[in-house]
């Protein structure tokens, strides 16, 4: 029913809530019993509204699969091979494909249908929602404005009932398994777990911090307002770029410790709190912090947007977004060095250029590892080489005699030119070593583990002075 009547179904499982809701309304008095069918009847369209909304995203979500749909072919193995050993999924049953045909389908460059991807997206907010069930992450307070935008809005004036409704965990279950799963796909949260070993709690709980963090339900509502305006292609597009950004958010939260801790210590809302504002001024500071190269290619961007018919603030804002791939790492920094946002980002992003450490992680993305475990691998270490841009750009910051009143680029030479008088012999066997390993070249996994290791040694030999 969930794939051939989700219309159905969705205002069936509406229907027993709402119900639920208005007898616990009149039961502690905040609804009269004699006024409780005209309440049903007002509240026809609007349900209706709900049920579309949701099959909308739904639909929305299936085509963002489509587009990667062969890019993405050995992560929906994965994710099948994980459900079936979990007693989830039967393929036969499903009539999904077995290995054997998967691997022809990758040879021949094709990924899934559309009707099979329905089935595996049914299938990831079955797991999630059954998972998360079982787990306090419902109970976190800012869910509680989900239950407001689940039931109607002639029921918002029942806050007891609303709060005290006994069916609500699961209705803050579903809401977040449908929100992770049409946005970011069916197999988010799968390829999360293998990179990182969170649990579903922690990936469902840092999802929702980010999405609020990075404002991204008013970006995903502006794409949608061109319905008729602008080319489809265009709307996946631009929902793609979010999600590659949401994603990386999630990862970056998940393997954190500070993050995590201020997520489990104060929950989803002291985490949006700690991170939102600061990362707000980081992106009103991006255009006049980031190196030149990477400036210019923000500037290209946005004219990308806008020649496919983007309006000018979709444009600006899907334009940033490659750019706010460090956007914790950078407010942590600012944190730990008492630097503004934007003054510890602009060194951030000048480090990564002066060291080749951008070059070397576009270098890798654009590598093609093997197998899987060489995909992780290569993955990991490109975590590791931000890691050490931090720990470079903290080691600097430090050695600073001022804080600085901007990331003005005569600024930062000067504060490059002192660090370096004082850690020249350091410097420059590093910078012979990147010289020699040829970056442009390609990054291979001995590359940059060996660029990863010489990085720490620069940060240790360099990092008091």
């Amino acid at each position: 029913d969930a794939i051939d009547n989700s219309a159905g179904v969705d205002s069936s499982d509406h229907e027993v809530n709402i119900k639920i809701l208005l007898s616990a309304a009149i039961e502690n008095g905040e609804l009269k019993a004699s006024a409780r069918n005209d309440l049903l009847k007002k509240m026809t369209d609007d349900v209706a509204s709900h049920v579309l909304a949701h099959n909308y995203d739904q639909t929305r979500a299936l085509s963002l699969m489509q587009a990667t749909a062969a890019e993405d072919i050995d992560a929906y193995g994965r994710f099948m091979r994980a459900l079936e050993a979990e007693g989830r999924l039967d393929r036969a049953v499903e009539g999904l494909p077995d290995d054997k045909a998967m691997a022809a389908r990758k040879t021949q460059g094709h990924g899934l249908t559309r009707p099979e991807l329905a089935v595996l997206l049914a299938y990831a907010k079955m797991q999630i929602y059954e998972e998360l069930l079982g787990t306090k992450a419902p109970d976190d307070p800012s869910f509680e404005r989900e239950l407001d935008l689940y039931f109607p809005e002639h029921t918002h004036k029942f806050k007891k009932a609303i709060a005290g409704h006994r069916l609500k965990r699961e209705i803050i279950a579903t809401r977040m398994s449908n929100e992770i799963v049409d946005t970011c796909g069916a197999t988010f949260v799968n390829q999360l777990m293998e990179i990182s070993g969170a649990s579903f709690a922690d990936i469902a709980l840092s999802y929702e911090a980010a999405r609020r963090i990075l404002e991204l339900r008013a970006f995903g509502e502006a794409v949608d307002a061109l319905d008729n305006k602008a080319p489809a292609a265009l709307q996946t597009d631009l929902y793609n770029t979010a999600v590659d950004l949401l994603s990386e958010q999630v990862n970056k939260i998940v393997s954190d410790v500070e993050a995590s801790n201020a997520l489990l210590k104060r929950g989803v809302k002291g985490l949006v709190d700690q991170y939102k504002e600061p990362i707000q001024a980081l992106k009103n500071a991006l255009p006049e912090i980031l190196p030149p190269a990477a400036a210019q290619s923000l500037a290209a961007r946005v004219a990308h947007w806008k020649e496919r018919g983007a309006p000018q603030p979709l444009a600006e804002q899907a334009a940033l977004m490659p750019a706010l791939e460090f956007a914790f790492d950078i407010v942590n920094l600012s944190q730990s060095t008492k630097w503004p946002a934007g003054a510890v980002g602009g060194l951030f992003f000048a480090v990564g250029h002066r060291f080749q450490i951008e070059a070397a992680r576009a270098a890798a993305r654009t590598s093609s590892p093997g197998g899987h475990y060489d995909q992780l691998a290569v993955r990991r270490l490109t975590e590791e080489l931000s890691m050490r841009q931090g720990a470079l750009t903290r080691a600097i910051a430090g050695s600073a005699k001022a804080e600085p009143n901007g990331a003005a680029k005569d600024w930062l030479d000067g504060l490059f030119a002192d660090w370096r008088s004082r850690n020249a012999v350091a410097v420059e066997r590093y910078e012979k070593f990147v010289a020699d390993l040829d970056v442009g070249a390609g990054m291979s996994v001995g590359k940059l583990s060996l660029m990863s290791t010489k990085l720490a040694d620069l940060v240790e030999r360099a990092g008091g002075k």
